[in-house]
């Protein structure tokens, strides 16, 4: 993350906005109680309005009043709709298969669960199923990798009452300062290829830090020169995309990590593709080095690697001069897609993944 200078480049919607073009669903999967309130007449909108009682009796006809310009009458719903509401009511409350595989790597082995729970101000983040404990109500996920004092993630995760916030940062002294929020899970670890523990150089802006040390006399030296070095554990984003509910869509995830960005990616693995949208930071100048797999990525890598992954390139923001950084957006068409996130397409998702 270096000072706002973009000076050119096409920019795209912004995320917040594309994230809310969504309905505003209520999370079935997750709460029963909810799914008595869904709509069953889904051409009842405009100026219809719909009241309904219900019943968790398979056997009970449901009756409820339509208005149309003042006037009402009387609605029987008939007994085969009510036993596919009671269907859809009982795969909405039965529990998670038992066979549901946890996550593959237990991450207490990098980061213990006394580092986890003072960056979550005392909270444990993983439940009995060892996925992260997500508040009830939150139907969608963002996760900012490089997240620093959360600048740009921090304003969603106030006013969007749905979204969790999964926050990514080895600097103490900036997760420190985050907010204490039951939506916010925050991971105070970095993220590369390998798991382990890393030399993670500070700078002296620590917006700059990086698993990369800086190149000398770079054009923004004064701001990467290294003051400290210091060992931090490193997971995969493998190991914090599996652990977020599968009921749970991942809206967004942002990448800010100097150098390494497209290695972040890459250590998703398959989970990526779990994601809907991406920006990712793309440094072409040559400001950090590395060896080996770490090294920082071109343009043309970033856009082959999530081809390759089934994104589509969807622009360019926050572009320097010359290009020496910009960030780039990426789409996932399998799951940004309105019409497929409907209630009624999950509930039937989710009985289907039931089935033998």
């Amino acid at each position: 993350m270096f000072p706002s200078t973009a000076t050119s480049g096409s920019t795209t919607a912004a995320w917040g906005q594309l994230a809310d073009a969504r309905p505003n669903l209520p999370n079935c999967e997750r709460n029963a109680a909810e799914c008595v309130s869904l709509p069953m007449f889904p051409e009842l909108t405009g100026d219809e309005s719909t009241t309904r009682s219900t019943s968790a009796s398979c056997g009970t006809r449901r009756t409820g009043e339509r208005r149309r310009g003042g006037g009402s009458r009387a609605v029987t719903w008939p007994r085969g709709l009510s036993a596919l509401a009671a269907l859809l009511l009982a795969a909405c409350a039965a529990p998670p298969r038992a066979d549901q595989p946890r996550p593959s790597f237990d991450i207490h082995q990098i980061a213990s669960q006394e580092l986890l729970r003072e960056a979550n101000h005392g909270r444990t983040i993983e439940g009995v199923d060892g996925r992260f404990v997500i508040p009830h109500g939150v139907r969608r996920a963002w996760i900012d990798v490089g997240a620093h004092l959360l600048e740009t993630t921090r304003a969603s995760l106030k006013h969007k009452k749905d979204l969790a916030l999964i926050a990514v940062e080895p600097l103490a002294e900036c997760w420190k300062q985050w907010p204490d929020n039951e939506r916010l899970i925050a991971l105070p670890v970095a993220i590369s290829i390998d798991r382990g523990s890393m030399d993670f150089h500070v700078n002296a802006f620590n917006n700059t830090s990086s698993l990369l040390k800086s190149v000398e006399g770079n054009l923004v030296d004064k701001l990467t020169r290294t003051v400290e070095v210091r060992k931090v554990p490193v997971l995969r984003l493998e190991d914090v995309l599996e652990r977020i509910p599968p009921e749970v869509e991942v809206e967004y995830l942002k990448t800010d990590v100097q150098g390494v960005d497209l290695q972040v990616l890459k250590s998703a693995g398959e989970q990526l593709r779990r994601v809907e949208r991406v920006r990712a930071e793309v440094i072409n100048a040559r400001i950090y080095e590395g060896s080996g797999d770490l090294q920082p990525g071109t343009e043309a890598d970033f856009v082959a690697y999530m081809a390759s992954k089934g994104f589509q390139f969807a622009g360019d923001d926050s572009v320097h001069k010359d290009r020496a950084w910009l960030d780039k957006d990426f789409v996932n068409p399998q799951r940004v897609n309105p019409q497929r996130q409907g209630w009624l397409t999950r509930a039937h998702a989710r009985i289907r993944s039931w089935l033998p």
